[in-house]
């Protein structure tokens, strides 16, 4: 089951994923989301903080090609987590738990470095 966040946590999360990919790049956060909200109605950060691997699914169909899922959801979700944890290592793990559809463990790897950091 995935521990409960904190409203900060997730309130921290949230902001450091748009700010990062929003920087970094423009235009593709809006890409994503357009293309999230129209296939689920819900924007692309509660997906991503909810069912990440329905996230790499609806990319790999827009995309067409497992490599250019993985780096978008790379550069959306793991990149920007490993910015506010300041370390990386339990999130190379991640992507394999949401290709694997592990959406929980996934998460909880996600929220367990974050309260590390915090």
């Amino acid at each position: 089951m995935v521990r409960l966040m904190n409203v900060d946590t997730i309130t921290l999360i949230k902001i450091e994923i748009r700010r990062y990919v929003v920087k970094t790049l423009p235009g593709y956060y809006s890409l994503i989301n357009t293309i999230v909200k129209s296939k689920y109605g819900k924007e692309l950060i509660e997906i991503m903080l909810s069912k990440p691997s329905i996230l790499f699914h609806t990319l790999l169909e827009y995309y067409g090609d497992e490599y250019s899922a993985e780096m978008a959801i790379y550069e959306t979700l793991i990149r920007p987590i490993a910015k506010i944890t300041g370390a990386s290592s339990d999130l190379y793990k991640v992507m394999q738990l949401i290709k694997e559809g592990r959406d929980k463990e996934a998460l909880n790897t996600i929220i367990g470095s974050v309260a590390r950091r915090a």
